[in-house]
């Protein structure tokens, strides 16, 4: 039995759902009066072949913009060498 393209579609639409519907009903029984998190995150993107980010936590900021400039370079990298 092979998974087709159709298949793969559907079930790949079925989980962004299912996740959506996660995420409301943690909204809607998370308990906020009472509980204080203390979240720490961190973005980075790319603008071309240039790193950027933001985050609340300074040592976690560092190390996603380590890890996106080093696959920057090994992007570099592997591109120059088709060439």
């Amino acid at each position: 039995m092979a998974i087709t393209q159709p298949d793969l579609i559907k079930f790949g639409t079925l989980m962004i759902f299912l996740g959506i519907i996660i995420i409301f009903a943690g909204m809607f029984f998370a308990n906020s009066e009472n509980s204080r998190s203390n979240v720490k995150f961190s973005v980075v993107g790319m603008f071309g072949f240039i790193p950027f980010g933001f985050g609340n936590d300074k040592k976690l900021f560092t190390i996603t913009l380590g890890i996106s400039v080093l696959l920057m370079i090994l992007y570099v990298v592997f591109f120059l060498q088709q060439k």
